[in-house]
């Protein structure tokens, strides 16, 4: 946790995405990092498994009978 002193960031957002209002609660804002330590990077975001399950379900759609 970081202290954001007169919600400078929180201001930077509302600049950003265009939706500026009154920050009341300026003094007491803060800015929560979160970094991670490890991850997981997959092909085409599937697993191996996933991407058998689907292709699997691909080549076999289930029929309404």
């Amino acid at each position: 946790m970081e202290s954001d002193p007169g919600a400078v960031f929180y201001r930077s957002l509302q600049q950003r995405y265009g939706f500026e209002v009154p920050v009341f609660d300026a003094v007491i804002r803060i800015v929560i990092v979160v970094a991670p330590h490890s991850y997981v990077a997959v092909d085409g975001g599937l697993t191996e498994s996933e991407s058998v399950a689907l292709t699997e379900l691909l080549n076999n759609p289930a029929t309404d009978d």
